[in-house]
């Protein structure tokens, strides 16, 4: 899920994947650096996968148990508001506390911008390497062989 995040803000793949690298306690380069490298289009592979955190909210977790363990500002929201809090009526956030902007950010005004340009197909503005080339540069400028973990 995390992956979606850093294709669709149009990050380099790779600082995705050396954070969870040195962050998963079951790392396991060659699935995690595939993981990172296909949703950042540089597999072969027939599509991409795209998820939706509201509609996984909304599959996995109606009644909001996870969220709110996890984001416990939102608690006193219904459960209905979890997945898209920023929709929260003003008259529900005053009765239940929760200001949106203040308590709970608001959306980030460049995801709505990424959204609207990015779709299936789209990669990262971190240029990539096409197949061809077979070497990409590093944010620090040194070449790598395409496909391997600086």
């Amino acid at each position: 899920m995390c992956v979606v995040f850093i294709h669709v803000l149009h990050q380099p793949w790779w600082t995705g994947a050396d954070w969870y690298h040195h962050h998963l306690i079951d790392s396991d380069v060659g699935v995690n650096c595939t993981q990172f490298q296909s949703q950042a289009d540089l597999i072969e592979k027939p599509s991409q996968r795209v998820y939706n955190p509201r509609k996984q909210a909304r599959d996995h977790d109606a009644d909001g148990v996870w969220t709110t363990q996890w984001v416990p500002e939102l608690q006193p929201l219904p459960s209905q508001f979890l997945a898209r809090p920023a929709r929260t009526p003003l008259a529900i956030q005053q009765e239940c506390g929760v200001t949106i902007g203040a308590d709970y950010p608001s959306p980030s005004s460049m995801s709505r911008r990424v959204a609207k340009r990015s779709g299936p197909g789209t990669s990262s503005a971190v240029p990539t390497p096409h197949a061809s080339s077979g070497v990409r540069r590093l944010p620090d400028g040194r070449r790598s062989p395409a496909g391997t973990v600086r």
